[in-house]
């Protein structure tokens, strides 16, 4: 993965640029530290979590029915995979392509930290409002990406790791994210990163491809 090159960070607050910096210095990958700068950009903070209200009941419903088909088979996938979720005490969600949280599931703390958070269905999750994390980053650069820690923008969410891959169709247009998220201990090794993320990339692509299908279907009939 690419390194950030050292360089003049953007202007802030005295506290934030010191924290920016000693990012920098740590030498985190160029995509970490460009999410970074946006969200400093967007005047976020790293030291307080603005969460706005999830968005009214009505709304939510609408995006629910805009995006059915995605959430009914994260649903369908997840049943098979909640006992594992639940062993390595871990949860996952999927958004919309706005980065609404649209359905989640998991192990009951991790579930409480995202409570925390205010990371719930109806929330949003996108880096104007949560910062650098996993599922915010996939959006952006429709990749799949993992985020460790303190490479989490804000303060309140380095306790996590978290490992996100877009959904993508045919035609690479967003439909949407899959996140798996747990909290971060220096005993994880690289091969439970690796796993989280390859787990989180097999769930978008098995929902890519029921779209794909679905849709092709759809576009020819069977005529008996």
């Amino acid at each position: 993965m690419a390194k950030a090159n050292h360089g003049a960070l953007l202007p802030g607050d005295p506290v934030s640029r010191d924290y920016l910096q000693r990012g920098l210095e740590r030498g985190f990958e160029s995509r970490i530290l460009d999410s970074w700068k946006r969200c400093s950009q967007a005047g976020l903070s790293p030291f307080e979590r603005f969460a706005p209200p999830p968005i009214e009941t009505h709304k939510f419903k609408k995006r629910i029915e805009q995006s059915l088909e995605i959430v009914e088979l994260f649903q369908f996938y997840m049943r098979r995979f909640s006992g594992m979720l639940e062993q390595l005490g871990a949860c996952s969600f999927v958004c919309d392509i706005d980065g609404y949280i649209l359905s989640r599931v998991g192990y009951g703390k991790a579930l409480n930290f995202f409570d925390n958070v205010s990371l719930f269905e109806g929330s949003n999750c996108i880096e104007d409002f949560l910062g650098t994390s996993a599922p915010g980053l996939a959006l952006v650069t429709r990749e799949p990406v993992m985020v460790t820690a303190d490479e989490h923008y804000m303060k309140v969410c380095h306790p996590a790791f978290c490992a996100a891959s877009p959904i993508l169709d045919a035609n690479r247009n967003l439909l949407g994210c899959v996140d798996i998220t747990k909290f971060f201990d220096h005993h994880i090794s690289e091969e439970l990163r690796n796993h989280l993320l390859n787990l989180a990339i097999s769930l978008s692509d098995m929902i890519r491809n029921e779209v794909f299908l679905s849709r092709l279907a759809k576009s020819y009939p069977v005529h008996y």
